[in-house]
């Protein structure tokens, strides 16, 4: 890559840093199906991070301070992405926010191309056994959004290992809803040979009606007591 690739990715993980990223990766796609991609060949995924409190909250039994930060999260993650397409943009290249409201699920509840996809092609890190992306930084404490475009940004190295142990059940025996098979994962695998997600989504729906009293998708009883993110956070 020349200078000016590196300049821009500089300026780029600059300025959502400056913007309150917690963590920011590029990843290559062009080995992806191209109509899954919409044919652009560059992805960036912008993380935030929970609090340490809301994380140890909530593995105490008490979810609403995690709710809260879902939430505000999700927002500014939405805000995040904007910024970015628009930084894209006046740089002279195209980019496309890939939000959720503009891309549902499908039936399967599987998108075209999932968030963590680009994260793990970003080198940001593996999908637990619960099917969430796990970070070193942070655990499994993150939520993330991404875009897409055609800036020759420099790519990190995918990974290509969970780095979940083979023996740890964790998120296997907290999961009220039974949807984690304890399967570790690995690039290409059918997320339905290690989680359930038509077993975890109505659980969460109920869980946020009965718990907090709001209608939406939430548990997250896996994100905070998974063994990476109390080590990140150090309520172990």
């Amino acid at each position: 890559m020349g200078l000016f690739t590196k300049s821009l990715n500089q300026k780029l993980t600059k300025y959502l840093h400056a913007k309150g990223a917690a963590l920011v990766g590029i990843a290559d796609l062009t080995k992806l199906n191209p109509k899954s991609r919409w044919n652009y060949e560059r992805g960036i995924v912008i993380a935030l991070a929970f609090s340490g409190k809301a994380m140890e909250t909530h593995k105490n039994g008490d979810p609403m301070r995690y709710y809260m930060e879902y939430t505000a999260i999700n927002k500014k993650l939405t805000a995040l992405a904007g910024d970015t397409v628009q930084f894209l943009k006046q740089a002279g290249y195209d980019a496309f926010a890939m939000l959720e409201s503009l891309i549902p699920a499908d039936s399967r509840l599987v998108t075209p191309l999932p968030y963590k996809t680009v994260a793990t092609q970003s080198g940001m890190g593996w999908i637990g056994k619960c099917a969430l992306l796990v970070t070193p930084e942070y655990g499994s404490a993150v939520r993330m959004t991404a875009v897409l475009t055609n800036a020759p940004l420099e790519c990190g190295e995918p990974v290509c290992l969970s780095r979940c142990s083979e023996i740890c059940r964790v998120c296997t025996n907290i999961c009220p809803s039974h949807a984690i098979a304890g399967n570790k994962w690995r690039p290409g695998m059918a997320r339905e040979s290690f989680f359930n997600a038509q077993a975890c989504f109505p659980y969460a729906v109920g869980f946020a009606k009965d718990k907090l009293k709001v209608d939406d998708i939430i548990c997250g009883l896996c994100l905070c007591n998974c063994p990476w993110t109390k080590k990140a956070y150090g309520y172990l």
